[in-house]
């Protein structure tokens, strides 16, 4: 017990560094500068100025996302520093989340150690809202949910229930988990037994949501609206590719390259399928792509954990040196970073080299593997 106890301090302890490390690398966003000044985090700051009051001018659907600008508001500082400083910290908590939540799947603390300093090094996933410190309710949605995906398979409905109702004043996202959970209660054969208590927190948490938006006549575009400007977006190869490819690039296709553990993965996880679907639903309502896939990074990074360790990848010492460090070096971008020494084309031409590296990388590492196992067999 006391030997667990110490790896696991160990292993925080080397993530609280890298992620320390990383936080410093993403820097910050130039808040008083165009574009920027004109982003959501107009609106996000005008709450946090207002509060604990409410300004009747801010729009939706920014006027329904309170909870974590409102609660930077009540500090006594100024609200950027306000801002950061809740980042920083709930950066840091999704991060430990994301480490015992791999541990407490099964996966082994070595490969749960690895994919939590990947997903450290996603630049879209992680560094955006560390980058972009105002979008404090994009960082909440994420430890939310990861949250809720735990609580759903321990059972936890109490738990649940407290989540989905901060997660309802929080982003539209959350509410993604209604259909989640009956879905995991139903392949579960749970349904009988646990539908009623989840039926009770999923009303509950509907009235949660819906209670702003009937209380605040917020002016601006409706959810159809949004709809009708945004699904267009798919007739566009690019668009594809920025939603599929981009918000988890340079590791993409590991999913595919190992496709046999993705299916055994997915076997008993029909869940996480449909909610892998729903997120790519609610990416047609609004425009940035990569930062809309976000809330899918729970059941990406709980894959890739689990292909790194079922596939003994951290025994590969030269395949796990050129996965993290060419997901680390991807990490750069030429606008989320402290240092602006890249241009568009060559963050471009990084990612996409790594990107090819690592996939073929792994293929060659899955048909050595495969030809290794087939041999000890024919020898046996």
């Amino acid at each position: 017990m006391i030997d667990i106890i110490k790896r696991h301090l160990l292993n925080i302890s080397i993530i609280g560094i890298i992620t320390l490390f990383m936080i410093f690398l993403y820097g910050q966003i130039e808040y008083t500068q165009e574009p920027y000044s004109k982003w959501d985090l107009l609106y996000y700051r005008a709450i946090a100025i207002a509060s604990p009051q409410f300004d009747p001018s801010i729009g939706g659907p920014f006027a329904y996302r309170l909870l974590g600008p409102y609660i930077v508001g009540l500090f006594p500082i100024p609200d950027p520093l306000g801002f950061y400083i809740f980042t920083v910290s709930a950066s840091f908590a999704l991060v430990f989340l994301i480490y015992f939540f791999l541990c407490n799947m099964g996966i082994n603390t070595n490969a749960s150690v690895i994919t939590t300093i990947l997903f450290l090094f996603n630049k879209y996933l992680f560094g955006f809202t560390v980058w972009d410190f105002f979008q404090i309710n994009d960082l909440l949605s994420l430890i939310w949910i990861l949250i809720l995906f735990w609580a759903m398979m321990r059972k936890n409905w109490k738990l649940f229930s407290i989540v989905m109702f901060l997660g309802a004043v929080t982003k539209e996202t959350v509410m993604l988990m209604i259909p989640v959970v009956f879905v995991y209660l139903f392949e579960k054969k749970k349904i009988s037994t646990e539908a009623r208590s989840v039926l009770i927190v999923t009303v509950l948490s509907i009235v949660v949501f819906l209670f702003p938006r009937l209380l605040i006549r917020a002016p601006g575009n409706n959810i159809i609206h949004a709809f009708i400007t945004h699904s267009t977006k798919l007739r566009s190869v690019e668009n594809w590719f920025r939603l599929l490819v981009n918000p988890f690039i340079p590791l993409s296709l590991l999913p595919f390259i190992f496709l046999k553990r993705t299916i055994d993965f997915f076997r008993d996880k029909k869940y996480a399928l449909v909610f892998m679907f729903l997120v790519f639903l609610s990416t047609l309502f609004g425009s940035n792509n990569e930062r809309l896939m976000s809330p899918a990074f729970i059941v990406f990074y709980w894959l890739i954990g689990t292909i790194v360790h079922t596939e003994k990848l951290e025994a590969s010492k030269p395949l796990i040196l050129v996965i993290v460090l060419g997901t680390f070096i991807s990490s750069f971008h030429h606008v989320i970073s402290r240092f602006h020494f890249l241009s568009k084309n060559l963050s471009i031409i990084i990612s996409l080299g790594f990107f090819a590296v690592i996939t073929v990388s792994s293929f060659i590492y899955r048909m050595r593997m495969e030809a290794f196992n087939k041999y000890s067999n024919i020898l046996s």
